[in-house]
């Protein structure tokens, strides 16, 4: 156990840090020497007047004691076969938007907890975040990434637009209402729905609207 020693008491270096810790560490930017006092103080709760009147040089070794122990981490393998379409929703807009800036409100989503120890919080969300991928591959059909992937390749110009929480929810939201047909009472319906059913129907439907459409080109 390392401690910070200052005029005004002694301050505990988290041994076990938090996945709030890590936040902090981002948020502040770690690589960073002239962070470093900040995230001692965040973490520690030592007053940063007092952080400052420390030395470089024993600063730099307390920030490296701290800053290994991310280093390790727990082997868990989460499961998230059993998610609702509302939750894979709100896990592909927070990643979309970010795991830096969205770590927190991720994890609450995955464990309903507020915070807790990196080593059994970070690995789950980067296991949320390989899965999100498997589900756009399983579902490329609609989510159609493969065939932007290809357009690219060929050249085709692509405007693509930065993401935001309002464009990302008013598109689910559009989703949400084409299965519904729009009926407000069905919303809660459909979100609680396990995600491959859904997607399997937005799948099945997209491909039945490319049908009609080839169809109507036949015809003309």
């Amino acid at each position: 156990m390392i401690k910070i020693t200052t005029t005004s008491g002694q301050y505990e270096i988290p041994s076990e840090p938090l996945l709030s810790h890590w936040n902090c560490c981002l948020k502040w930017g770690f690589e960073n020497p002239k962070s470093w006092p900040l995230i001692l103080h965040e973490v520690t709760g030592c007053p940063l007047n007092e952080i400052n009147q420390i030395s470089a040089d024993v600063i730099e070794v307390l920030f490296g004691h701290f800053i290994q122990k991310f280093n390790e981490v727990e082997e868990i393998r989460p499961d998230f076969s059993g998610w609702n379409f509302g939750q894979f929703i709100d896990a592909d807009v927070m990643l979309s938007l970010g795991v830096d800036k969205w770590m927190m409100q991720i994890w609450y989503l995955i464990s309903g907890k507020d915070d807790a120890k990196f080593s059994e919080a970070w690995p789950q969300i980067l296991k949320l975040y390989d899965w999100r991928k498997s589900v756009y591959q399983e579902y490329d059909e609609f989510f159609g990434l493969s065939e932007m992937e290809k357009a690219k390749e060929r050249g085709v110009e692509i405007e693509e637009r930065e993401s935001t929480l309002s464009s990302l929810q008013t598109a689910w939201y559009s989703v949400i209402q084409q299965i519904t047909g729009e009926d407000l009472t069905k919303q809660d319906w459909v979100t609680d729905q396990p995600y491959k059913k859904v997607l399997n129907w937005l799948t099945w439907k997209k491909w039945r609207d490319e049908q009609i459409e080839l169809e109507m080109i036949r015809k003309r």
